[in-house]
């Protein structure tokens, strides 16, 4: 098999794969891998007192605070075992998640949150760039008129350009030690490997892949998606973004003045902290349809672009609306929390 073969066929892996490899081991591998306290404040800011939906959910390392901080928080991920995780910490019951793909998170979308975020190179889990598309179409459908969608993730740089494979030991102690196994395609911006988890009690594989996008890329994205930039800062902080800047948290709003279609009077199926009732839907509720998912956005030429050096970062935060379309699936509903990963894997970003 080809290196580029590699990242491009990992086989059987699908939206599930990640959380249901890793959740027994995320909270301790990535707790803290990114300021949970700074994420939560500026969503809860960005809010403004209206509800949040993070996608890729994962076991609630993020939700739970922001709920805690009482912030209307809702979640959408695709793994049972990440939301077992999150179901069973105290809260977690208390929280409105929807089990499914955040390429099609099944959800009529009503234009209902405040904020919709995808936080620490989640985004990059879709692994397609059609998947890409599709989330970031529902997602600004999901938006309110004056919403937010925030992304952050790690800007492609040195070792994720670069062809070729690498292993390194992530860690290693008396009963186990863990292997880092990646392969790198710079052309397909594709990053695949496993974690190789060898201990007393047996061997553990944990496969991985990543589709990365150059923040020019994901403007262009979010663009033919009705978004539009409004902010890109280096950290949730503000921290301001230079071309030296490892990572971006990237702030869109709806570009266009399109009013938001009105909600079907039809009886629907509305989701709430652990109840699932039939019903008219009020326009100021999300509901659920069963219905086929539109067919995905093609981005044309996508692997040939590269991030451009000081490209222009709108610096007024504009209130702006936009088309909104209606994106729906059949899922599964559940109490609680969710877990296409909330934070892939970090050897992903900064091996």
């Amino acid at each position: 098999m080809s290196a580029r073969e590699g990242p491009s066929r990992l086989r059987g892996y699908g939206p599930t794969s990640y959380g249901e490899a890793f959740a027994d081991v995320y909270d301790d591998w990535y707790q803290d891998i990114s300021d949970v306290a700074a994420t939560v404040t500026r969503v809860r800011v960005l809010a403004d007192g209206g509800p949040v939906l993070e996608l890729g959910v994962g076991t609630g390392r993020l939700a739970l605070p922001l709920a805690e901080a009482g912030v209307e928080t809702w979640g959408v991920d695709a793994s049972g075992a990440m939301l077992a995780r999150l179901r069973a910490k105290p809260g977690g019951t208390g929280l409105r998640v929807v089990q499914a793909d955040m390429a099609a998170p099944g959800l009529a979308a009503d234009g209902r949150f405040a904020v919709v975020f995808c936080a620490y190179n989640t985004f990059f889990n879709l692994t397609e760039p059609e998947a890409q598309a599709a989330c970031l179409r529902w997602a600004a459908t999901a938006l309110a008129h004056d919403g937010r969608l925030v992304i952050e993730a790690f800007v492609p740089a040195g070792r994720e350009a670069e062809d070729g494979r690498t292993v390194s030991v992530r860690s290693v102690d008396a009963n186990r030690v863990v292997l880092s196994v990646a392969q790198r395609d710079p052309d397909a911006q594709v990053i695949a490997g496993q974690f190789v988890d060898l201990s007393e009690a047996g061997r553990r594989l944990r496969p991985y892949r990543i589709h990365y996008l150059f923040p020019d890329q994901l403007d262009a994205l979010a663009a033919e998606a009705g978004l539009a930039l409004v902010a890109r800062e280096a950290t949730w902080v503000g921290a301001p973004f230079t071309d030296k800047s490892p990572n971006h948290v990237s702030i869109y709003a709806r570009a266009h003045p399109f009013p938001h279609q009105a909600q079907s009077s039809s009886a629907t199926t509305a989701c709430t902290a652990g109840t699932m009732t039939s019903q008219s839907a009020p326009s100021s509720r999300l509901t659920v349809r069963k219905s086929a998912v539109p067919n995905s956005i093609t981005t044309p030429g996508m692997a040939k672009m590269r991030s451009a050096k000081g490209l222009p970062i709108a610096a007024s935060a504009l209130r702006t609306s936009s088309i909104a379309s209606k994106v729906t699936s059949r899922v599964n509903f559940m109490a609680l929390g969710l877990g296409v990963g909330d934070g892939s894997a970090e050897a992903m970003a900064r091996p």
